[in-house]
C-alpha cells in the first residue's frame, strides 16, 4: 500500500492512495492568527470620521464650526475630541480584530518534500513527511 511515491490516507473508513508525482502543491500551516492591529487601525480612521461628522455638521448649531456658530468650542478641542473618538474606535476595532482568526499558510517547495516508511519504537510502521525550509 505504501511506497516511496504513493502516499494513502484513511479518513473516515475510506483509503486513497495518491502519487507524489502527481502532487502539484503543498501547503503548511503556520498557525492561527488574529487580526488585532488591523481591527485598531480601521477603529481608529472609522472613530475619527465618526467623531469628526458629530462635531462638525449642524449648521448654525455645530459644535466646531465657529464661522456658523459664535458658540463653538475652540479648535484644540474640537481636535481633543476627535483624537479621543479615534482611541475610541481604535480600541473597540482592536477587541473586534483580536476576535477574528485566520490559518496562516506557506507554500513548500514540492522538491524539498521527502517521504519515508520506517518501524517506530512501539513496534509498528510509521509513515513520515519530512519537508526541509
Amino acid at each position: 500500500m505504501f511506497s516511496r511515491d504513493t502516499v494513502a490516507l484513511a479518513v473516515a473508513g475510506t483509503t486513497t492512495s495518491y502519487g507524489l508525482n502527481a502532487l502539484r502543491r503543498l501547503e503548511v500551516s503556520r498557525g492561527r492568527r488574529s487580526h488585532s492591529l488591523a481591527g485598531a487601525g480601521v477603529g481608529f480612521l472609522v472613530g475619527v470620521g465618526a467623531a469628526f461628522a458629530v462635531l462638525y455638521s449642524g449648521g448654525s448649531t455645530s459644535l466646531c464650526n465657529q464661522s456658523a456658530n459664535q458658540d463653538a468650542m475652540s479648535s484644540g478641542e474640537c481636535i481633543g475630541l476627535t483624537a479621543l473618538g479615534g482611541l475610541a474606535g481604535a480600541g473597540l476595532g482592536a477587541v473586534i480584530g483580536s476576535r477574528l482568526r485566520s490559518e496562516r499558510w506557506q507554500d513548500v517547495p514540492i522538491e524539498r518534500l521527502r517521504l519515508g516508511l520506517g518501524p517506530q519504537v512501539s513496534g509498528r510502521f510509521g509513515l513520515a513527511f519530512a519537508v526541509a525550509f
